[in-house]
């Protein structure tokens, strides 16, 4: 009996994290790492897993932990988490897939008798290692650390990505068809766990060998939660099964529906956090919204008026901020540019997700206008652009202090405001594989042809793009503008955001009392100055066990914030942070180095509603550091995430402040005055030291 389609399986939605480097560092570049070893896009029919240099997708199911031993099948490839892959990919209990697969299938069984839970479609993807001729190269030698292989991922499930892939379905907050399915699935994947102590579910063998043998009724999952979890059902006689074969404690118990629910919310929750950049670019924006009104379609599909987020980036990188603008080498020793290249986008518009769905974000935009000329003085051959905001200068911008993702990661209250003036900007639509997607034509000469962007990163989707609720669109009066129906042509998710943090790690540095650290935001008191290592703006903040990080300003010089629920926000503190990644040091919790050597990473984005830029300190900044719990009271405890000797130090950048001298100077108007300005402005270096460790 075969039971491969006894549960018709959807997608699910891929929450694109980019994988963390070597060493455990973290790469928050939006790139997309995988890539064929020839250029097909069949999948590699000699994929070999344990070969670092094999290319591959990787990633998590998701379920109030990371599901272990659930087996998969991708690209004529089958596995099961934690037991396929590199040693790092088996410790994290990752699913590991030819990188040209298209979709991921998980399952309980074996490969030709198994029931089938759901699948994921993953975009398509680009080799890192793959060269101009289209050769793949990678070197690999025994010093493998963590990350370093060609691969696209990691990618997370959550149950309710199960049903519509690759967008979530909502399967809490209403009545979907899909919401009994996901609890009944949710129920017997914890039902399956016997130690509820750790942030792992593992599926015992047995229950594999015993749909695999057809030996026992597999629940039916399409059936009231109700009559799913009865105690003389089928699926506790599916439990009662493994446990007699195996032994007492093989297995759990069934939960109860608020249970469950909690589960699917927090799963929710967790692979929904990350760091979304909006890349509103002057080049796409020409493109998209200009040429193909002006190549005369009837009526414009596009308006002339847009808009967008890099004119501070354009703006710290045009030549008249330079000391030396006719030296346009970087490997020259006479260019000086305000701002380090490898920097760039981190003078790019953010918003932070944390794992409670709590959003946070700001950055400079502006809006331009495309003028065709249609006089002597300026004949239609010619066009320029115009800036419409106050002095042709980029504004600050903050999301409202409500804005939010819904369950299926829709956008919610997405309004971004001015600190000061009128008008606002909002963006509609919802996060598909955390891209935002306008479902517009990628050529707009020839759009009879060309695919939209949703298909060009999707090959066969069970979802079919529904514009009403899937198409992202931005709206905005700032400037004096009146736009409606602009699309968004990269609003993505960036950056590792782990959704478990280990917890014993966590436990051990946090569960007592958060960690309280001092941060000096370290600048240039003048801008030769080799290296900003002045001590500037200090404030306090708190590390807390359940990954947040929050202000610690009120009473005036903090209390420590103690005593919190996870979750909850002490009175009058901002969450403006929280904990991306954990790496224990090593694989065997009670040796020392899983604590000693442990790596913790943190994301920390100074970013509040309109109101809160004098309550927070060095407003409109934000940092990612690796932080360093074993450091001695008196010494620095955050470092270079990017750096495996953890010997240098961490950056911060500063749109806010830069944004707003921008504004309000007009008096500095030689290249060396905006330089020796902004230099001290743009970024610097983050310390930290503890004021909750006893020396």
């Amino acid at each position: 009996m075969s039971m491969q389609n006894s549960y018709v399986s959807g997608a699910l939605v891929l929450i694109a994290l980019i994988i963390s480097g070597c060493n455990g560092q973290e790469d928050f570049s939006d790139a997309i790492l995988g890539g064929p070893i020839i250029d097909s896009t069949i999948p590699d029919p000699n994929f070999d897993p344990t070969n670092p240099c094999s290319p591959r997708v990787v990633g998590n199911l998701i379920d109030g932990g990371t599901v272990k031993n659930i087996g998969f099948t991708c690209g004529g490839f089958f596995g099961n988490t934690g037991d396929t892959g590199l040693e790092d990919e088996r410790a994290q209990n990752r699913f590991v897939c030819p990188l040209n697969s298209t979709s991921v299938t998980f399952f309980i069984g074996g490969e030709t008798e198994r029931v089938e839970l759901g699948s994921g479609a993953f975009r398509r993807a680009v080799s890192k290692n793959l060269t101009a001729e289209n050769v793949q190269e990678c070197e690999f030698d025994d010093g493998y650390i963590v990350g370093r292989y060609d691969a696209d991922g990691p990618y997370l499930y959550a149950i309710a990505d199960l049903f519509d892939g690759p967008v979530r379905s909502d399967v809490v907050a209403n009545a979907a068809p899909s919401r009994q399915v996901a609890q009944n699935i949710s129920a017997l994947l914890n039902g399956l766990d016997n130690d509820l102590s750790d942030d792992v579910i593992t599926i015992n063998d047995e229950a594999n060998r015993l749909v695999f043998d057809s030996v026992v009724a597999f629940p039916d999952f399409d059936v009231p939660f109700v009559s799913f979890v009865d105690p003389i059902g089928i699926a506790q006689n599916f439990l009662d099964t493994v446990e007699a074969n195996v032994g007492p404690g093989a297995v759990g118990m069934l939960p109860t529906e608020p249970e469950v629910q909690a589960r699917l919310i927090d799963a929710n929750e967790r692979t929904a956090a990350g760091i979304y950049r909006f890349d509103l670019f002057y080049s796409d924006y020409i493109l998209y919204h200009v040429l193909e009104a002006a190549i005369g379609s009837t009526p414009p599909i596009y308006k002339p008026e847009a808009l967008l987020s890099d004119f501070l980036l354009t703006t710290l990188q045009a030549n008249n901020m330079r000391i030396n603008p006719d030296v346009t080498d970087p490997e020259d020793p006479d260019y000086q540019d305000v701002i380090p290249i490898i920097n760039d986008v981190e003078f790019l518009p953010y918003a932070m997700v944390d794992r409670y769905g709590r959003m946070i974000g700001g950055g400079a935009f502006d809006v331009a206008r495309f003028v065709q000329g249609n006089s002597s003085a300026e004949p239609p051959t010619s066009s320029r652009v115009d800036r419409l905001c106050p002095s042709e200068k980029p504004l600050y911008l903050t999301l409202d202090g409500s804005a939010s993702l819904n369950d299926n990661l829709q956008f919610s209250n997405m309004k971004l405001y001015p600190l000061s003036g009128g008008g606002d900007a909002t963006i509609s639509g919802r996060f598909i594989d955390g891209v935002a997607y306008s479902n517009v034509k990628t050529d707009v000469v020839d759009s009879s042809t060309s695919l939209t962007d949703y298909q060009l990163a999707y090959t066969s989707p069970a979802h079919d793009f529904v514009n009403a609720t899937d198409k992202s669109l931005i709206g905005t009066t700032l400037c004096g503008a009146d736009i409606s129906g602009q699309i968004v042509l990269s609003y993505r998710r960036q950056g590792l955001v782990m959704p478990e943090l280990d917890s014993i790690v966590m436990n051990s540095f946090f569960g007592a009392a958060p960690a309280i650290l001092e941060l000096d935001y370290l600048a240039r008191a003048d801008a030769d100055d080799v290296e900003p290592d002045t001590s500037g703006i200090k404030s306090r903040v708190t590390v807390h066990e359940d990954g947040t990080i929050m202000t610690d300003i009120s009473p005036p010089g903090g209390d420590g914030n103690t005593g919190l629920a996870p979750g909850a926000v002490a009175p009058g503190e901002y969450v403006i942070g929280m904990i991306s990644s954990v790496i224990p040091g090593g694989p065997d919790p009670l040796a020392p180095s899983y604590l000693d050597d442990a790596q913790i990473n943190i994301v920390v984005f100074n970013y509040g509603p309109t109101g809160t830029e004098s309550a927070i300190a060095k407003y409109g900044s934000h940092f990612r550091a690796r932080f360093l719990p074993n450091a001695a009271c008196s010494a620095n405890v955050l470092v270079n995430p990017a750096d495996e000797t953890l010997a240098s130090s961490a950056y911060w950048f500063d749109t806010y402040d830069i944004t707003n001298w921008l504004l309000t100077t007009t008096d500095l108007t030689t290249n060396e005055e905006r330089y020796q300005a902004l230099r001290t402005k743009a970024y610097g270096y983050i310390a930290a030291t503890r004021l909750d460790c006893a020396p």
